[in-house]
């Protein structure tokens, strides 16, 4: 879990983008039978805008296994879990923003 809560456009610039695709080239070369499932939560639209690009360079499999939203996304994470909230709430102190 990816909390990007607090995120706007003034944390962003070109390079960064540049980082964030050649970090997701990685992580598909390393990562499709490793990563279970990533959810990116509270998105701003900028950031949904540029998954939809960046993703089309990326294989279908690491696609698949991404899930970005502008909310909390909890129940579905809380279902990806077995209902552990414990687990949940680790997650989400562990990787905010």
């Amino acid at each position: 879990v990816i909390n990007l809560k607090g995120i706007s456009m003034s944390h962003l610039h070109i390079s960064g983008l540049r980082l964030l695709n050649r970090v997701l080239k990685i992580a598909q070369l390393v990562a499709p039978e490793i990563m279970d499932k990533t959810y990116i939560i509270h998105a701003p639209w900028f950031f949904s805008a540029a998954w939809a690009i960046i993703k089309n360079v990326l294989a279908p499999d690491i696609v698949a296994k991404v899930v970005i939203t502008s909310g909390s996304a909890e129940k579905e994470i809380l279902e990806h879990l077995g209902g552990d909230r414990e687990q949940y709430e680790d997650l989400l102190n562990s990787f905010s923003s």
